[in-house]
């Protein structure tokens, strides 16, 4: 699932400028918290990064339709032996 939400390296490219790219895997992890436990966006807990953050790229990606992507394409078929 983490591949769909966040495909190809997004790491920081050297001599760029800004803030570094927050973890893909923890804020991914903090949308699910968030939604887990239906607390606000603003009460997140600072291990999934700022709730800004968190917040930003969950807008993003339910605007780019990811999470609809992601539920509905059920992937590579694996065959079992």
């Amino acid at each position: 699932m983490k591949r769909r939400l966040a495909p190809g390296d997004r790491r920081q490219q050297p001599g760029s400028r800004g803030r570094p790219r927050a973890e893909d895997r923890r804020v991914v992890n903090g949308m699910v918290y968030k939604i887990q436990t239906g607390l606000s966006w603003r009460d997140l807990p600072e291990r999934y990064s700022p709730w800004k953050t968190v917040y930003t790229r969950f807008r993003l990606y339910a605007i780019n339709g990811v999470f609809t992507q992601a539920l509905t394409d059920p992937g590579p078929v694996r065959r079992r032996r």
